[in-house]
């Protein structure tokens, strides 16, 4: 893995894991890395061009336990519940968290924090876009229908 993440730096921040957790474990952080990839695009390529330093390692720290917060995360709850009820009559309600698939996500404030890391490892201003794939959006003509770029100010 890029960022030599391992079922260690869960062990580390949560507890000593099974013999299947760490298979399970080990398969979902090559998932969580997939999906940081995916919503971080450029991080790989800052992270290698960064010159050895205090820089980097806080970034590929900051990296690794955004990943194994994410997989401690599923390996606390595989089934995703988020809410169990038990009646007067003695039934029970489940709820499930449907909106993150898989049970394996990132927080919000998880990928702000791999910005900041990043944006203090280039030394580039904070943005959401520091470790993003900037999506340009030019000004069109629309009310025309003519699709010329209009200058930008």
């Amino acid at each position: 893995m890029p960022f030599d993440v391992s079922t260690a730096d869960i062990e580390t921040r949560w507890r000593v894991l099974s013999t299947e957790e760490e298979d399970v474990g080990l398969q979902r952080l090559l998932d969580a890395e997939r999906k940081l990839r995916l919503l971080r695009p450029k991080l790989l390529g800052i992270y290698t061009d960064l010159d050895a330093g205090d820089a980097k390692d806080d970034l590929l720290e900051t990296v690794r336990a955004v990943l194994a917060g994410s997989v401690i995360r599923y390996l606390r709850n595989p089934d995703m519940n988020n809410r169990q009820d038990i009646g007067a009559d003695g039934s029970i309600g489940i709820g499930f968290d449907t909106l993150n698939a898989g049970g394996l996500y990132f927080t919000e404030d998880e990928l702000a924090e791999i910005d900041q890391a990043a944006a203090v490892a280039t030394e580039v201003p904070l943005s959401p876009f520091v470790s993003r794939r900037l999506i340009s959006t030019f000004p069109y003509r629309t009310s025309t229908g003519d699709p010329t770029i209009l200058p930008t100010p």
